[in-house]
């Protein structure tokens, strides 16, 4: 399920940092952790699971701001009025449950320099764009048994799409859609998420096959925007993430695509990485 939310700047600052994204993060962890701290605390220390790896199975996009001014690192939002969207991977059951808790939330946004204090004006449930007859994503290993690949649909990545290699020394490298194997990282990351939520919603996991175009193709149509975002900037957890923004065609399984419309494409997405329109 994916939400819009209208938000109303408050008090007299008008200026954020470049780099929000590790801040607006953490204000959807404490707006979950005041409706229900178990489940709060569980998706930030443990998350979905799969093979060892964690997930959150959440996404937001930018914040919209217009119009604004870009001053060195810093926005300066020239109208008093912001949005966002927030997709979640939870049941229908869930959404009143996530309307009632980000209603009318009061917050800041920003880092020790600047911050704008916002107050939420509305959420509202955004319609599933129509892929045709879908599955629910619980049941994705139907999909995986029957080998077929679907419609095709058309995204632009709001948010930098973030794919990663590991390195010998831990640490990773961010790779550019040119590479070879880009496709198959993002297909791979989309079924672990998916294999977690099944197992988290108590449903059963498949064996994941081989990478296979038949079943999941990616198709770049725009040049891709090299994009580095500085994570938990001024903390000890700072680091540098790099993703690429593009416009791109989808084709696989319906049920896969409302999947990533709701948490996103690619890697960190809990993160502000990765978000996606249906263009």
């Amino acid at each position: 399920m994916r939400f819009t939310i209208r938000l109303q700047r408050t008090g007299n600052s008008r200026t954020l940092p470049i780099n929000y994204q590790y801040e607006l993060s953490s204000w959807i962890y404490h707006v979950l952790y005041q409706g229900d701290q178990d489940f709060a605390t569980w998706l930030h220390d443990q998350g979905y699971q799969f093979e060892g790896r964690q997930f959150r199975l959440f996404g937001f996009s930018r914040l919209d701001l217009r119009p604004y001014d870009r001053r060195g690192d810093r926005m300066v939002m020239r109208g008093n009025h912001a949005s966002l969207q927030l997709g979640f991977a939870l049941p229908e059951s869930g959404q009143h449950f996530l309307r009632g808790l980000f209603a009318e939330q009061t917050f800041p946004l920003g880092d020790q320099k600047t911050m704008v204090d916002f107050q939420v004006e509305s959420i509202e449930l955004q319609p599933v764009p129509d892929w045709g007859n879908r599955s629910s994503p619980s049941s994705h290993a139907e999909t995986l048994r029957g080998g077929t690949k679907g419609p095709s649909s058309i995204y632009r990545a709001s948010n930098p799409i973030c794919v990663s290699r590991p390195r010998p020394d831990g640490k990773a490298d961010y790779l550019h859609p040119d590479e070879p194997d880009y496709v198959e990282r993002l297909y791979q990351n989309l079924m672990n998420k998916m294999q977690s939520y099944t197992l988290a919603v108590g449903g059963m996991a498949m064996p994941i096959p081989p990478y296979d175009p038949a079943l999941f193709d990616l198709e770049i149509l725009s040049e891709p925007r090299s994009q580095l975002i500085t994570i938990a900037v001024g903390t000890p957890r700072e680091t540098e993430v790099r993703g690429y923004r593009y416009d791109f065609r989808l084709h696989c399984d319906p049920s896969w695509q409302e999947f990533v419309w709701n948490v996103g494409l690619g890697e960190k997405n809990s993160q502000g990485f990765g978000f996606v329109e249906v263009r």
